[in-house]
C-alpha cells in the first residue's frame, strides 16, 4: 500500500470506528446524555392536578451555565431518577455535554434538538431579539422579570441570549405546557414566539390566558390534555369557545373582599387609630413575665449557657427565643464572665412597639385624610414612607423631595427604624440594609413604564429598587393598618350636606372643569366653598341593591322617599350650588359584586334596565324647597321647577371582567345615555387608575364612549349651525373621572404614556380631553400640587378633588386674590386653582367686581324685579293713554314713573352685562339697544310736549 497516497487514511479510519463500536466505555460516552436537572414526574392526576403559580407569584432561580442541561425522555416511558453518583458518572465534561446537546440542524420529521445556551447563541441577531421581545410581552408586570431585566448588563434586553434568557423560556414552558416539568427544545422557542405574536394580535385574551385562575380551571376539566395545547397555541378558532366555557363556569370575581351590598366605605387613619396601633407591643406580657426568671441580682449567666437558659424560661410560652436573643444581649449587662438580665432589660423589651416610633411620627400628617378605596390609602401611605426615608434626595425633582425638615426623618429616627426592622419579631436584616442603601443613595434609576402595568406596584416610586423596598416595608406593617383603616360611616338624616359661601360669584365657563366631591358622612357643619372655582359637585353616597333599586348607603333608606317631604333639607346643597351656577351630579357607587354576579344573565339584564329607569327618575324629580317651587312664579311661568340633578357619575369599582358582564354593562350604558341625552343630563364614569385598560375600562371601550358623531353636515345646514351642533354633541360626551393614586407626579405621566401607546391618534386625543384626574391633597405638597395642576390643564380635561377631613380647629380657608403666586406662597388650594388652572391665570370669577357677583348670585330676584318694573311701566303707559285723571296725576308726579323707568333700565343693563345666561345673548347688542331705548324715550317725551303746546289756546 502506498503510504504517501491521499487515500491511505481510509483503512485506519475504518479500523478506529470498529474498535470504538466494541468499546463499552466509548459506547457509554456516545449514548444519549441523561438529564442532570430534576427528573420529570409522571403526568399528574387530572382531578388533583394543580398548575404552578403564575409569573406574578413564582420566582424561579436563574440557572448557571454549567447546570443548564435538559434531556428529552423516551415517549410514554416512566422516568426513574438516577442516584447522585450515577448522575455524576453519566455526566461528561461540560464541553462534551454541550457538543452532544447541540447537533447539526435536524431534517424535517426528526426530533427537535434540546435547548441550551450555546444553541440560543447560535441564532442570528434577529431571532435573538424576537425571543427577548416575546419574553417582555409575556412577562409584563412580573416582579422577578423586572428585577432580572434591570440587572447589570440588561441581560433580557441586550439581544445577547444567555442563561437568564433560557431560564425565562423554561418558565414559560413550565407555566403553559401540559406537563409540570417538560423538556425545553427548539420547539419550545417556536411555541414561545408564536404565543407572543398571537398575544399581541389579541390583547383582549391576555387577562384570561395569562391568569392562574384560567390554568386552575383547565386543571379541573376532563379534557385538560386538549385544552392546554389550545391555550399554548392561542388557537384563533378553538380558544374563543374555551373562554366562553371558562367564563360561564368560573366563580364570581370578588375584587373588594369584605364589601357588602348597600355599604359605602372610606379608608384612612384617625388620631385614635394611630394611637391604637402605636401602643401595640412586640412582645406580650406573658413573655416578659417568663423572662423575669432570668433576673437575679448580682448574678450573671455564662455566655455558653445563656441561650439554653432563655429557651428554658420560654418553654411554657408560644414565644420563640430567636427574636429575643439579640435584644436581650443588647440591653443586658455584659461582662467577661457572662450576661446579666436586669429589670431595665425587661423594661426595654416590654416597651418595644410593633410599629416603630419613627414611623408613627412620620404618619402623623396622614391623620384625617380620607380615601374612597383601600388601595388608594395604601399607595398614599407608601408614598409617605418614601418621602420620610428621603431616598434618592440629591437627584429627584424638587416636587418629590421631602417638604421640609419635618418631612424627612432624622438620622437618629432612621437608625431606630433600621434597628427595629433588623431585630426583634420577624427580623429582616436584608430590608434594613436596603433601607440604609436607599437613605444614602446618590442615584435612583427610573422605572420602565412597561414593567409597571400592575397597578399595585406601578405608582410606588420612580425607581424599581425604591419601589420594591418601600413595598416590603409597607407589607411588614400593613396588617396593623388593615385592622383599623376601613370605616363604615352611619348615615344621619339630621346632618345633611350644607354648603356656604361668601360673595364669590358664579362658576365660569372653562375648557377644563373642576370637580368637587361631597361624601354624605361630611354633613352637619356648613362647608365653605368658592363656587366661582368649581364646575360640578358630586354627591357621594347613593348605591343600589341587587334588584336595581337606588338606596342611600349605610342604612339611609330608599332614595325615592329620602329627599322629599320633611327631608327636603337633604337637598339644600343642590339649591346652594345652583345659585352659583354650579352643576350637581349624583354618584352611583357599588363595590360588592359577588351577589350580582351570581344572578342569571337575563335577570341581571332586567335589573340593569330597572336601574337605568331609577337613575333617570332620581335626576328628573322636582325640587321641593320654597325657592325652587317659587321659580315658575318668579319667571311668570317661563321656567319650570328645577330638578334634583344635572348628571350622574357611575362608580362601579371592581365590576366583573368576564365577557358576559362587560357586554351587559355596555348595553346598560347605551340605554342610560339615551335616556339622559333626551333630558339633557350629563354622564360621568369614575374608576381607579389601576382599573384602567381592564374589563369595562379598556381603552378601546372608553374611546368608543367619547367618540362623537362624525357625520357630514347636510347641505342646507350653515357652517355656524353645524359648529354649534358639534359643540353640543361634545358636551354630551361622558367625562372619565380617574381616581389617582400616589405619587401623582409619576402617575400622570404614566397614564398619558399608556393612552398614547394605544389606539388611533384621534382616539388618544378624545380620551385625554375627557379624562379628569381626581386627587386627594394632603395640605403639604404645594409644589407638587402646582405642577399637577399645570400638567392637568395642558393634557387632560379637568381636575377633581376628593375631600380630606378638615379638623374643627383648622384655620378658615383663605379667599383667592388677584395675581399669580406660587402655591407654596399662597398656601390656598383655591388660589392655586385660580392661578394655575384658569385662563387667563389669576383672573377667574373670584376676582370680578362686587356688582358682577351680586348680579350673578341674585339673578333670579333681579329678573323678577325687572319683570315687575316692566309691568308697572306698561300699566302706567296704558293709564296715561286711556285716562285723563291718570294723565293729570302722572304729570303732576312725573318723577315716580321716571324713577321706575330708570330703575328698570339699570336692572336691565346689569342683567345684560353680568347675568351668565343673558350676557352671551346680548353680546354686541347692548349699546345699540340702550341708544334705541333712549331715542324712543326722547321721542315720546318731546311728542307729548309738542302736543301739549299745540293744545294751548
Amino acid at each position: 500500500m502506498n503510504l504517501h497516497s491521499r487515500w491511505s487514511f481510509l483503512p485506519c479510519a475504518a479500523l478506529g470506528i470498529l474498535l470504538a463500536l466494541h468499546e463499552p466505555a466509548v459506547r457509554a460516552a456516545a449514548a444519549p446524555v441523561p438529564a442532570v436537572a430534576a427528573p420529570t414526574p409522571a403526568p399528574p392526576n387530572p382531578v388533583a392536578a394543580s398548575r404552578p403559580a403564575p409569573p406574578e407569584a413564582v420566582s424561579v432561580p436563574v440557572p448557571r451555565l454549567e447546570t443548564v442541561v435538559v434531556a428529552e425522555p423516551v415517549a410514554d416511558a416512566a422516568v426513574t431518577p438516577a442516584s447522585s453518583k450515577a448522575a455524576v458518572a453519566a455526566t461528561p465534561a461540560p464541553t462534551k455535554a454541550i457538543a452532544a446537546a447541540t447537533p447539526a440542524p435536524t431534517k424535517a420529521g426528526a426530533a427537535p434538538r434540546l435547548l441550551s445556551v450555546e444553541v440560543l447563541q447560535r441564532y442570528d441577531a434577529k431571532k435573538r431579539k424576537r425571543i427577548q421581545d416575546a419574553l417582555k410581552q409575556i412577562f409584563q408586570g412580573d416582579a422577578s422579570y423586572a428585577k432580572a431585566h434591570a440587572a447589570a448588563g440588561q441581560p433580557l434586553s441586550d439581544n445577547v441570549v444567555g442563561p437568564i434568557t433560557l431560564s425565562f423560556i423554561t418558565r414559560f414552558w413550565l407555566y403553559y405546557n401540559m406537563e409540570p416539568a417538560p423538556n425545553v427544545s427548539e420547539a419550545s422557542v417556536d411555541a414561545l414566539l408564536h404565543f407572543a405574536d398571537r398575544l399581541a394580535a389579541h390583547k383582549e385574551w391576555r387577562p384570561d390566558v395569562l391568569s392562574v385562575e384560567f390554568g386552575r380551571w383547565i386543571d379541573g376539566q376532563p379534557d385538560r390534555a386538549t385544552l392546554y395545547p389550545i391555550r399554548l397555541r392561542l388557537d384563533e378558532v378553538k380558544l374563543p369557545p374555551v373562554l366562553v366555557r371558562y367564563h360561564a363556569k368560573a366563580s364570581a370575581q370578588i375584587a373588594n373582599v369584605g364589601d357588602k351590598v348597600g355599604q359605602a366605605y372610606w379608608y384612612g387613619l384617625t388620631a385614635e387609630d394611630l394611637k391604637t396601633i402605636a401602643s401595640k407591643r412586640q412582645f406580650s406580657a406573658a413573655t416578659v413575665k417568663a423572662l423575669k426568671a432570668l433576673v437575679e441580682p448580682d448574678t450573671v449567666i455564662a455566655h455558653t449557657d445563656f441561650e439554653e437558659e432563655v429557651k428554658a424560661v420560654l418553654a411554657d410560652t408560644t414565644q420563640k427565643p430567636g427574636p429575643l436573643l439579640p435584644l436581650l444581649k443588647e440591653h443586658a449587662v455584659k461582662t467577661d464572665h457572662g450576661i446579666g438580665v436586669t429589670d431595665e432589660t425587661l423594661a426595654a423589651i416590654a416597651a418595644r412597639p410593633v410599629l416603630p416610633a419613627p414611623l408613627a411620627a412620620l404618619l402623623q400628617p396622614m391623620v384625617g385624610m380620607q380615601y374612597p378605596h383601600q388601595q388608594l390609602f395604601a399607595r398614599a401611605l407608601q408614598d409617605r414612607l418614601t418621602v420620610g426615608i428621603g431616598s434618592c434626595q440629591p437627584v429627584v425633582s424638587p416636587a418629590r423631595r421631602a417638604p421640609g425638615p419635618s418631612g424627612r426623618m432624622s438620622d437618629e429616627d432612621m437608625a431606630a427604624l433600621i434597628e427595629a426592622v433588623s431585630y426583634g419579631q420577624d427580623a429582616d436584616p436584608d430590608l434594613g440594609k436596603r433601607l440604609r442603601t436607599l437613605r444614602d443613595a446618590n442615584y435612583c434609576g427610573p422605572a420602565d413604564p412597561e414593567f409597571a402595568l400592575d397597578g399595585s406596584t406601578a405608582s410606588a416610586s420612580p425607581g424599581y429598587k425604591e419601589r420594591r423596598t418601600m413595598g416590603d416595608l409597607y407589607t411588614r406593617y400593613s396588617y396593623l393598618f388593615d385592622q383599623v383603616s376601613r370605616k363604615t360611616p352611619a348615615y344621619d338624616r339630621s346632618a345633611p350636606i350644607t354648603l356656604a359661601a361668601d360673595l364669590c360669584g358664579c362658576s365660569d365657563d372653562q375648557r377644563t372643569q373642576v370637580f368637587r366631591f361631597l361624601p354624605f358622612w361630611q354633613g352637619g357643619a356648613a362647608q365653605r366653598i368658592d363656587f366661582s372655582l368649581v364646575s360640578r359637585v358630586n354627591y357621594y353616597g347613593v348605591t343600589f341593591d341587587d334588584s336595581g333599586t337606588l338606596v342611600m348607603a349605610n342604612g339611609g333608606g330608599g332614595v325615592s322617599e329620602l329627599f322629599s317631604g320633611q327631608d327636603d333639607r337633604q337637598l339644600d346643597f343642590v339649591t346652594a350650588a345652583r345659585r352659583h351656577r354650579v352643576k350637581v351630579d349624583w354618584v352611583i357607587q357599588r363595590s360588592a359584586w359577588g351577589p350580582w354576579s351570581a344572578l342569571g344573565i337575563e335577570e341581571r339584564a332586567r335589573r340593569f334596565a330597572l336601574l337605568s329607569t331609577n337613575i333617570e327618575s332620581l335626576l328628573n324629580a322636582s325640587m321641593t324647597d320654597l325657592a325652587s317651587r317659587a321659580r315658575p312664579w318668579l319667571s311668570f311661568g317661563t321656567t319650570p321647577v328645577p330638578v334634583r340633578g344635572d348628571g350622574v357619575t357611575l362608580y362601579f369599582d371592581g365590576y366583573p371582567r368576564d365577557a358576559a358582564s362587560v357586554g351587559q354593562f355596555e348595553t346598560f350604558l347605551g340605554d342610560l345615555r339615551k335616556r339622559l341625552d333626551q333630558k339633557h343630563f350629563r354622564l360621568n364614569i369614575m374608576m381607579r387608575r389601576t382599573e384602567l385598560n381592564q374589563g369595562i375600562y379598556q381603552y378601546s371601550k372608553l374611546a368608543g364612549m367619547v367618540r362623537g358623531d362624525d357625520t357630514v353636515a347636510p347641505w342646507w345646514m350653515t357652517e355656524r349651525r353645524h359648529q354649534m351642533l358639534q359643540r353640543e354633541q361634545m358636551r354630551k360626551l361622558p367625562n372619565l373621572l380617574v381616581l389617582f393614586d400616589e405619587p401623582s407626579g409619576y402617575n400622570k405621566q404614566l397614564l398619558r404614556r399608556e393612552i398614547e401607546s394605544d389606539g388611533t391618534t384621534m382616539d388618544q386625543l378624545r380620551l385625554l380631553n375627557r379624562i379628569v384626574p381626581v386627587i386627594n391633597f394632603d395640605g403639604s405638597g404645594w409644589q407638587q400640587l402646582q405642577e399637577d395642576l399645570v400638567y392637568f390643564n395642558q393634557n387632560f380635561g379637568g381636575v377633581g378633588f376628593w375631600p380630606g377631613w378638615t379638623p374643627a380647629n383648622a384655620a378658615p380657608a383663605r379667599r383667592a386674590v388677584a395675581g399669580v403666586k406660587e402655591c407654596g406662597e399662597s398656601q390656598s388650594v383655591d388660589d392655586c386653582i385660580q392661578d394655575f388652572f384658569r385662563d387667563p391665570p389669576g383672573q377667574a370669577s373670584s376676582t370680578d367686581s362686587t356688582v358682577s357677583k351680586l348680579v350673578c348670585e341674585y339673578r333670579w330676584p333681579l329678573r323678577f324685579a325687572l319683570d315687575v318694573l316692566l309691568i308697572i311701566l306698561v300699566v302706567l303707559a296704558i293709564a296715561y293713554w286711556r285716562s285723563c285723571q291718570a294723565r293729570t296725576l302722572l304729570r303732576k308726579h312725573y318723577v315716580a314713573p321716571l324713577a321706575v323707568a330708570l330703575l328698570a333700565v339699570l336692572v336691565l343693563v346689569a342683567l345684560l352685562l353680568f347675568d351668565p345666561y343673558l350676557a352671551p345673548a346680548s353680546d354686541g347688542y347692548l349699546i345699540p339697544a340702550v341708544l334705541v331705548l333712549c331715542l324712543i324715550g326722547m321721542y315720546c317725551y318731546f311728542r307729548a310736549k309738542f302736543k301739549e303746546r299745540n293744545e294751548r289756546p
